[in-house]
């Protein structure tokens, strides 16, 4: 086993962004592991999610909102300015709008620049470690430590090889790199921290139990058990597939700007006139630019500042960037009265400032937000899993406690909307649960069979020839053929599962493995999956709506080395219960072995 110099965790996240970094001369405890801490106001633990890069991306001018805010009051040349970079993944996009000049870039790229910036800030913290001297150049320092990356549970594995093609841009990792722990699932990573912590001793972790790891873009949910060994370690068990969605605290700030100054204060014409006026060049321009990001930040506080106690505080927020998308300026008066007119009782806002357009907001609309657009979305999925898990017919698990994790956790207001949305269960929170998945990230990288099991969220499988049987008379859409050569009828489409849904992986489990015969020096093999646990066909059986039950996944593709007429052929090892799906190709002809990358739809 490889022996490192250091463990350094990255939390890349939506909102804010960190690392943690622990030494192996010392004991993995929670008080062992360090946290970056970033020079700026506030008790966060983590810079905001924001990057500014000179046009050729060869320099980063500014990091962080405090950074970015003055580089654009007073710019030194051209630039780049980027955010919400993690949701622009989420959603499957490949290229990401700078927002300064609205242009498209590689979403890659950008990833890689904000993971470079992790990488040189955590080196400059631990180069003058005694082992870390002894490297002879950075390059042989990079390949020493054991970087990790956290990534929510419920990201799909096209959205894993983005980050796996950044973190090489990065220099993090190689080709030849095993990636199958690459990744620390995010809720995966606060279980690990929580199982090390005082509380774990409160008998709160006897039972099952869920992780709900709350984020800037993501409510990321996991279904845990932990068990104790043969020698006496504690292992964790997943029941239940992870769950979740689009429902981070990011989601407020998007409804107050789109929902409540957009629609219902001023109208969506006026906000498409801004934006085609920031789009041109001039200080009218840059005047907007800056104004909405101050406006961004502005939202972006009144949610922060926001505590269950003060529900009848207000928050101010400057809206004079607005004027901008009228031809003759309208009475705030009348804005404002329009909406209260049309608001809820508890959601009018009032006018501090007629001259500057400032708004006081009152904070029970964070508090009803919270409770729609997060809460009540995690709850659903909470008692799902619940219910499945109640009915399951081995078995049974009774969940009795809900963990909440992530930086949205750390506001007590959520704590409370959660302890009342769920009064049957124990509610309670990580120790620090901002930074509980990025200190438990150095745990699951030090040990990733701490999560001996997982759930298969889908059934896998590849396009295989089989013998004609039973079964496929008895369901229709085989492709049947009779092999002439071998005197035999066959089924063309067969689906050749390799695991089911809903059913145990075992994460230190050998890969899966296959001999796959070569006819020439290339070769694409075909993976299909399912939410159905037992497909036949890869193409042609369909659900009692006529839907078909599997869908392309992806394909593995390579070419065969040194290939001549005497090649046999290729051994495939898919290894499916890491935190992220890996092949290794074995030629065997040569016995060279190399990891294969798959093509994801």
């Amino acid at each position: 086993m490889k022996k490192y110099v250091a463990y350094i965790g990255i939390d890349f996240g939506t909102s804010g962004t960190t690392f943690s970094y622990w030494f192996p001369t010392s004991n993995l405890e929670q008080g062992s592991i360090s946290v970056k801490k970033w020079p700026k106001v506030g008790t966060s633990n983590k810079m905001e999610t924001e990057i500014i890069v000179d046009e050729n991306f060869d320099e980063i001018l500014a990091f962080g909102n405090k950074e970015c805010s003055q580089y654009i009051k007073n710019p030194k040349k051209k630039f780049l300015y980027f955010s919400n970079v993690k949701m622009y993944l989420y959603n499957n996009e490949m290229e990401i709008t700078d927002n300064y000049s609205n242009k498209k870039y590689s979403l890659i790229k950008v990833i890689s620049i904000f993971l470079e910036k992790m990488r040189d800030e955590a080196i400059e913290l631990i180069k003058s470690e005694k082992a870390c001297l002894q490297k002879k150049s950075l390059e042989e320092l990079l390949d020493s430590i054991r970087w990790i990356i956290t990534v929510p549970a419920i990201w799909s594995e096209q959205n894993k090889t983005c980050m796996i093609e950044a973190s090489k841009l990065a220099k993090l990792i190689k080709d030849k790199d095993d990636i199958s722990n690459f990744f620390a699932l995010e809720p995966e990573a606060a279980a690990c921290f929580y199982s090390m912590s005082d509380k774990a001793e409160e008998k709160i972790l006897d039972n099952p139990y869920i992780i709900c790891d709350i984020g800037g873009g993501t409510t990321d949910i996991t279904t845990h058990e932990r068990i104790k060994d043969e020698e006496g370690k504690y292992n964790i068990n997943e029941l239940y597939p992870p769950s979740g969605g689009a429902h981070g605290s990011r989601e407020i700030n998007k409804y107050i700007l789109e929902e409540i100054i957009i629609k219902k204060i001023f109208t969506q014409e006026a906000y498409d006139k801004m934006q085609e006026k920031m789009k041109q060049e001039g200080e009218d321009s840059d005047n907007l630019k800056e104004g909405m990001i101050s406006l961004n930040h502005d939202i972006n506080e009144f949610k922060e500042f926001f505590e269950l106690g003060k529900i009848d505080e207000r928050h101010k927020i400057k809206l004079d960037i607005f004027k901008f998308g009228f031809e003759d300026e309208p009475n705030i008066e009348e804005l404002v009265k329009n909406y209260n007119d049309n608001a809820k009782e508890d959601w009018k806002i009032v006018i501090k400032s007629k001259k500057l357009w400032t708004l006081e907001f009152p904070f029970k609309i964070i508090k009803d937000l919270f409770q729609e657009l997060i809460v009540d979305k995690a709850v659903d999925y909470i008692n799902k899993i619940i219910n499945y898990l109640k009915n399951r017919k081995k078995d049974k698990k009774e969940i009795k406690t809900v963990i909440l994790a992530g930086g949205t956790a750390d506001n007590l207001s959520i704590f409370e909307l959660f302890k009342t949305a769920l009064p049957n269960l124990t509610v309670v929170r990580c120790n620090e649960p901002e930074i509980a998945v990025v200190k438990g990230a150095i745990h699951f990288a030090k040990n990733p069979f701490t999560i001996s099991k997982r759930i298969a969220g889908f059934s896998l499988g590849i396009k295989s020839v089989d013998d004609w049987g039973e079964r496929y008379e008895k369901i229709p859409g085989a492709i049947k053929v009779e092999d002439e050569k071998n005197n035999r009828w066959v089924c063309l489409n067969a689906f050749s599962v390799y695991y089911k849904k809903n059913r145990p992986i075992n994460t230190n489990a050998e890969g899966k493995k296959f001999i796959f015969d070569m006819n020439s020096n290339q070769a694409s093999i075909e993976f299909y999956k399912s939410d159905f646990d037992g497909p036949i066909y890869v193409v042609g059986q369909k659900d009692e709506n006529g839907k078909e039950l599997t869908e392309k996944f992806g394909s593995l593709e390579f070419t065969v080395e040194d290939f001549d007429t005497k090649e046999t052929g290729v051994e495939i090892e898919i290894k499916l219960g890491g935190t992220s799906i890996s092949a290794k190709v074995k030629y065997l002809k040569t016995g060279k072995e190399k990891i294969q990358t798959f093509n994801f739809n």
